[in-house]
């Protein structure tokens, strides 16, 4: 199993980065990314077959 909390850190540490975030990982991501007090900074875009990709927005 993928630790999701170290993706999401590497995440926020680099904006430049994505995190691609198959169908079938997303209720384990998804948990990782509400436990995560910047989840709101994080956003996502929906792929065609059920992927998901989330960068970071950080607040101005």
């Amino acid at each position: 199993m993928k630790d999701y909390q170290k993706l999401i850190n590497e995440l926020l540490a680099d904006p430049q980065k994505e995190i691609l975030i198959k169908h079938d990982q997303f209720l384990p991501f998804h948990q990782a990314w509400l436990a995560n007090p910047h989840h709101g900074e994080i956003v996502g875009k929906a792929l065609k077959g059920g992927n998901i990709i989330y960068h970071y927005v950080p607040k101005k």
